[in-house]
């Protein structure tokens, strides 16, 4: 369902709120995640384009969790990374 979703807010473009949430490659990202990673940020769309929303407030609760999952992240690349050379 997640999927069917992201794809109609490509498409159709995020109804709610404007932006919509999907993971992507982190480089150049303006939240400060390792900039090697695949992570989830607020997207927003147009012409079928992504592009990270910035400036959304976070609060320290959420700021905490997105932190965590950034570090899990970062030990399983490394958990992986003799697979991959």
């Amino acid at each position: 369902n997640a999927l069917i979703d992201t794809v109609k807010d490509i498409h159709l473009g995020a109804e709610n709120i404007g932006w919509t949430s999907a993971g992507v490659f982190s480089a150049n990202n303006p939240y400060g995640i390792d900039e090697n990673l695949i992570f989830s940020f607020p997207l927003s769309f147009d012409k079928q384009q992504w592009k990270i929303v910035k400036n959304l407030e976070l609060n320290s609760f959420l700021e905490e969790k997105i932190k965590a999952s950034e570090m899990e992240l970062i030990e399983e690349r490394e958990q992986v990374a003799h697979l991959l050379t």
